[in-house]
């Protein structure tokens, strides 16, 4: 029927890290690699999964913070690291998740719009997209200057007005609070 939640969505929105892409050694491995560089002993990976999703910059403020050592200089330090290493091989440690090639595909046969919505920074989103996933995906948007990440709602919206669709008609699939909220 063609009554509220019944209708078939027009669109799905999803997130990139924990949802579309098990990502999570990637981000512990490049995050560890930026702490020995400036002197901090690694992170376990597993204690990664409560420092990320709001973003890289917060993130590295959280690695920072679990040694009491977050300012300004060693800051800019591990960011310019971990940026200089994560974007020479985005792809290092991270793949679909199983079944998701099969999702994408199937979505996109029913004639369903798909985006991907990411605090990850956008030139490496459109990069992991690209190479996993090709062109399936109507819009891929990361985190971009002057747009607030997750959990403002600013980068979805844009891709709901760019595709002309209503919020209604749309799915938002994530893994995390941030995407909830």
């Amino acid at each position: 029927g063609e009554k509220g939640n019944n209708r078939m969505k027009k669109l799905c929105i999803f997130d990139l890290d924990g949802t579309l892409v098990n990502s999570l050694e990637t981000i512990a491995y490049y995050g560890n690699l930026a702490l020995d560089k400036v002197g901090f002993p690694a992170i376990e990976t597993e204690k990664y999964r409560y420092f990320v999703g709001d973003g890289k910059k917060t993130l590295l403020h959280r690695l920072l913070n679990y040694y009491n050592s977050d300012n300004e200089e060693i800051f800019a330090r591990i960011e310019k690291i971990y940026d200089e290493h994560y974007e020479a091989d985005t792809m290092y440690l991270t793949d679909a998740y199983d079944g998701i090639r099969e999702l994408i595909d199937e979505l996109k046969n029913k004639g369903i719009l798909l985006a991907v919505c990411s605090n990850k920074p956008d030139n490496v989103v459109k990069n992991i997209i690209k190479i996993l996933f090709g062109d399936k995906f109507d819009i891929v948007m990361g985190q971009c200057e002057g747009v607030a990440v997750k959990p403002a709602p600013d980068s979805a919206i844009n891709i709901v007005k760019e595709l002309g669709v209503s919020v209604e008609d749309c799915l938002f699939i994530g893994d995390t609070n941030v995407d909830i909220r």
